[in-house]
């Protein structure tokens, strides 16, 4: 169980670390929470030029065969079974396939966000992937059906 939970807290590092990469690289100021002097669920505060904070947690995950024997990604938004509050973004990495996605709290209603292949394939969520404007902006009313903008950079592939 402790090899386990060292495993994902090395992956939540690494994606978390990643994002902040990102972020920085993008013009915004980052703030990483490190585990040990967390005093929210946020991974990932960045603080805009009007002084608004912007929170970010962090999820990352790997394939796994889900119950309709479709590879999935499942992302828990919940931790230790609560519902976390004050989050204004969810960025969801998805390892296998070098996908980012970047989903605002508010479109997020179950425990998890679970993305397969069929919709990757499909692009379910195209319009959410690589979508660093939504931060950016800090546009946290986006509805679910946006014409696709997807930008052309990656949070998790070399160049």
């Amino acid at each position: 169980m402790e090899k386990n939970k060292n495993h994902n807290n090395e992956l939540a590092l690494r994606g978390e670390g990643m994002i902040f990469e990102k972020l920085k690289e993008l013009g915004l100021k980052p703030e990483w929470l490190s585990f040990d002097k967390r005093n929210s669920f946020a991974d990932i505060v960045v603080t805009k030029k009007d002084g608004i904070h912007i929170t970010i947690d962090v999820k990352t995950a790997y394939k796994h065969i889900g119950r309709q024997k479709d590879p999935i990604y499942c992302f828990n938004t919940y931790h230790h079974n609560i519902k976390q509050t004050g989050i204004d973004f969810y960025i969801c990495i998805c390892m296998d396939d070098n996908l980012c996605y970047v989903f605002p709290q508010k479109l997020i209603s179950g425990k998890n966000v679970i993305i397969s292949d069929r919709q990757i394939k499909h692009g379910r969520y195209s319009w959410f992937l690589e979508n660093w404007k939504l931060i950016e902006d800090n546009n946290k009313d986006v509805q679910f059906r946006q014409p696709s903008i997807v930008p052309n950079s990656s949070c998790v592939r070399k160049p």
